[in-house]
């Protein structure tokens, strides 16, 4: 199992509560992309499901494993919210393929990671890393794309004064 689950790393548990925070973050900022696309019911699913999963996730992850909760040991409650949050990131993956706005391997990256982010993360924690380079891939991949659909600040006050503007460089 992964090192912080047995909390014998402390700063690691840290850092790894750090990057699901990011992951959430980044989620956040997904939904509000989508929200103007025709996949917005599945964004805004993934998000409340990627934050229902990191919030059980995180409080059962730093539990010893074999201390009893409600009668299921741990580490259970723990892959199960790392499941939930899975799930959340598939939806996500799900979402930009079929928005059409991003490129369908960056949806494609995205619904490869989800396993790897939440469940197989928590079970084993080498598959963190690769999750998180999938996720690195898929992100630079959006927000390259992401550019042509927020429009450039200036351009836009000056085509409401009505003045004209140089083609961008």
């Amino acid at each position: 199992p992964a090192p912080y689950l047995t909390s014998d790393e402390p700063l690691r548990l840290v850092l790894w509560v750090g990057g699901v925070w990011l992951g959430l973050i980044a989620m956040l900022a997904l939904t509000g992309l989508l929200a103007a696309a025709r996949s917005r019911v599945s964004a805004v699913t993934g998000l409340l499901l990627g934050m229902l999963g990191s919030l059980v996730m995180l409080m059962f992850v730093a539990v010893p494993p074999q201390t009893p909760v409600y009668g299921v040991d741990a580490r259970y409650l723990a892959l199960g919210g790392g499941a939930v949050y899975s799930i959340g990131w598939l939806f996500f993956g799900w979402s930009i393929l079929r928005s059409r706005l991003f490129s369908r391997g960056d949806g494609l990256l995205l619904m490869l990671a989800a396993p790897l982010l939440g469940a197989g993360g928590v079970w084993l924690a080498p598959l963190h890393t690769l999750g998180a380079l999938l996720t690195l891939a898929a992100g630079i991949g959006i927000a390259w794309t992401s550019g042509r659909l927020v429009p450039a600040v200036g351009r836009v006050a000056a085509k409401s004064r009505g003045q004209a503007t140089a083609p961008a460089r």
